[in-house]
């Protein structure tokens, strides 16, 4: 018993290859797309997440560095205000009695040379220190000040001692493009009633 098998000598036509080659390449292609897509979100969203930690460790602090006690509860405890512009505040914290335990400078950094992004510094009687970095150019660190009624004050303020109030807004620029990765705005009611 034997079965008749019939053979081809007939294989693929040119035309079949090209049309499997084609299908296989928009395959590839697709998971490709797929997987750099996956890549630059990935990215986007740990550029946002460090935006953010940088945000937040300048306004509140880190509690393990004594050289940044977080700008938000040094203001509420800014006994005086010395100087109040629109991106640096100098204040003195004093004790109950009045007397000045520390005067603390907060301010706004240009960029060095071809760097396209700023910091913020911290100085105080100790010493001086960038407590972040990656601050949109130019327009990182602004301060918006505010009297007993609530009305903004206009720079150049004469006497400091009248803010009851003060907007903070920090915005960084992780990727150095010029456009804000996280803002960041609190505001604040100082001692130096």
């Amino acid at each position: 018993m034997g079965y008749n098998t019939i053979k081809s000598d007939k294989g693929f036509t040119v035309i079949e290859v090209i049309i499997s080659t084609a299908i296989l390449l928009v395959m590839v292609l697709s998971i490709y797309t797929f997987f750099v897509s996956g890549l630059f979100s990935s990215l986007k969203g740990e550029n946002k997440s460090r935006a953010v930690q940088i945000v937040r460790f300048a306004m509140d602090g880190e509690l393990t560095n004594p050289r940044n006690p977080g700008l938000i509860d040094e203001l509420r405890r800014a006994g005086k205000i010395t100087l109040a512009d629109e991106d640096s505040i100098n204040f003195d914290i004093t004790d109950t009695s009045g007397v000045t335990i520390n005067t603390i400078d907060y301010s706004y950094l240009e960029p060095v040379s071809l760097a396209t992004t700023a910091s913020i510094q911290r100085a105080d009687t100790q010493g001086s220190a960038v407590i972040a970095d990656h601050i949109l150019h130019p327009d990182g660190l602004q301060f918006t000040y505010f009297d007993g009624n609530g009305d903004t004050l206009a720079f150049p303020i004469g006497d400091p001692s009248v803010i009851r109030q003060i907007q903070v807004e920090i915005k960084t620029d992780i990727n150095g493009d010029g456009q804000p990765d996280a803002v960041l705005t609190t505001k604040v009611a100082p001692r130096n009633l």
